[in-house]
């Protein structure tokens, strides 16, 4: 009986196929292919990382990969929003949820702002009122 190459390293299905999306993901990114890290987003997602959807939202509404669509990224920015208030790691680090939730949120607001002036880009967007807390220097 064949197993795959997970397996045979005591790796699990679903721990192969998140693996998998975060490479498709980042090589998606890296190579600038928006199709590959969109792929990598909807993979982390069907395992289960539903902070994902903030990817495939971000994808759709500025039509990276697909053709823009920012009605439908709202079904997956408040998705992300939903895992992220409920207990979700992000899918971006270093990131603290409240934080993150704010940056999904502006991103909706933005949305909706192009949607109300034909899609010109607002000159600046309202406050969101977050916090942002500067890094610590990373240590090399």
């Amino acid at each position: 009986m064949a197993q795959t190459a997970g397996a045979s390293r005591g790796l699990s299905d679903q721990t192969m196929t998140m693996t998998y999306g975060q490479i498709c993901l980042g090589l998606g990114y890296r190579l600038d292919n928006a199709e590959m890290a969109l792929a990598g987003a909807l993979v982390m997602m069907g395992t289960g990382a539903a902070p994902y959807a903030e990817v495939v939202g971000h994808h759709l509404r500025e039509g990276f990969g697909v053709p823009a669509a920012p009605a439908a990224a709202v079904h997956y920015y408040t998705s992300a929003i939903t895992a992220l208030q409920e207990g979700a790691t992000a899918a971006f680090e270093p990131s603290t949820t409240p934080e993150r939730v704010q940056v999904i949120r502006a991103a909706l607001q933005l949305s909706a702002q192009r949607a109300a002036t034909g899609g010109v880009r607002p000159a600046t967007l309202a406050p969101v009122n977050a916090t942002l807390t500067p890094l610590a220097p990373v240590q090399r």
